[in-house]
């Protein structure tokens, strides 16, 4: 959606350790914003799994907020995704617009490990067909779908490492929580207020400052 984070989908699989897939869903959500024609194109890269009709009718984000928060924070499970900083941000902004509190969970991160532990750099669909991960059955960009897209790369990813999957929680350098991104978006915004004020310093004693 336009000019801020609007979502409209957010698709889940719960499996267990043997990656038998126990819950999977798409739950759509109304995200009160105009869409990008782009997603509704035929020849997308990016196409939506659904009409605008469809999401428009669902319910809106404070109304699912809770729902969303129970599997986020599903008991002894490990929540796993791919770049998954930029969902993180997404749902971060999401609940700042509605005034909510953050949902505050951490998630293990596939492409980070990709990067560190297999020196693969590459996008999802890259990443699959890469590692041979078949997804033949699924529906890209339909949310659930790609949830389980990613469950399999995980998968996969482990198996070719022979490491053994509940070590992943263990691997900090591909841990990515809610609260080290607010504290990055905080430093950021500090870090530029800094900036603003030792151009204004130096400008005034010192015409041309490196």
């Amino acid at each position: 959606a336009y000019g801020y984070s609007a979502i409209c989908s957010f698709g889940y699989a719960i499996a267990d350790l043997g990656f038998n897939v126990l819950e999977g869903k798409d739950i759509l959500v109304n995200p009160e914003a105009g869409f990008d024609k782009r997603y509704f194109r035929e020849d997308s890269d990016c196409r939506l799994a659904y009409s605008k009709k469809e999401f428009r009718s669902q319910p809106n984000f404070p109304t699912l907020n809770e729902s969303i928060k129970k599997i986020l924070l599903t008991p002894n499970a490990l929540v796993v995704g791919f770049s998954v900083e930029n969902d993180i941000e997404y749902l971060l902004n999401t609940c700042k617009r509605y005034g909510l509190s953050p949902i505050n969970f951490c998630a293990f991160d596939i492409r980070r490990y990709l990067k560190k532990h297999m020196g693969i750099s590459s996008s999802l669909d890259g990443s699959l067909s890469q590692l041979g991960v078949d997804i033949s059955d699924l529906t890209w960009h339909k949310s659930c779908d790609d949830a389980i897209a990613t469950m399999r790369l995980f998968k996969t990813c482990f198996e070719r490492t022979q490491r053994n999957i509940e070590s992943a929680i263990e691997l900090q350098d591909c841990i990515v929580s809610v609260e080290k991104i607010e504290f990055q978006k905080k430093l950021k915004v500090y870090r530029k207020y800094i900036f603003v004020k030792m151009l204004d310093y130096y400008d005034r004693v010192c015409e041309s400052p490196e």
